[in-house]
């Protein structure tokens, strides 16, 4: 058995590492200290971190979210070595903090803007335009 410089085992080590991540669980954020209201744009393509912390400005209501929703594919990443390729997935059930499910429904927006083609075309970021009408 590998021992640490301490003596302790590694899994003495481990065990205790679990109990000081315990004790330092999640906390209640300080208030906000922004007097401007924010507006944090979304949609298909924020993915993994990007819906993280589009989920934690929303249930903490830092500021209003426009666009699409978000992928709804949030998590740990599973490597599979197969015989042809390599195959990634994440396995794990992950929700919001409100309970309500992520996977394949994601974090939805509190302002739905969808980007037209038409727009597109014209050279008009419709999201980013929505955004500008919200804190004007």
């Amino acid at each position: 058995m590998h021992q640490q410089k301490n003596g302790m085992s590694c899994r003495q080590y481990l065990l205790k590492v679990r109990k000081q991540v315990r004790k330092t669980s999640i906390k209640t954020p300080l208030s906000i200290q922004i007097e401007k209201p924010l507006v944090f744009l979304s949609n298909e393509k924020t993915i993994s971190f990007g819906e993280s912390f589009i989920e934690m400005m929303k249930y903490y209501k830092v500021g209003t979210i426009v666009g699409m929703p978000t992928a709804g594919c949030n998590g740990d990443v599973t490597r599979f070595q197969m015989p042809a390729a390599t195959f990634f997935m994440t396995y794990n059930k992950f929700l919001n903090r409100d309970g309500s499910q992520h996977h394949a429904v994601g974090v939805l927006p509190d302002v739905y803007c969808d980007v037209k083609i038409i727009d597109i075309q014209r050279d008009i970021d419709t999201q980013l335009e929505t955004a500008k009408k919200i804190l004007r």
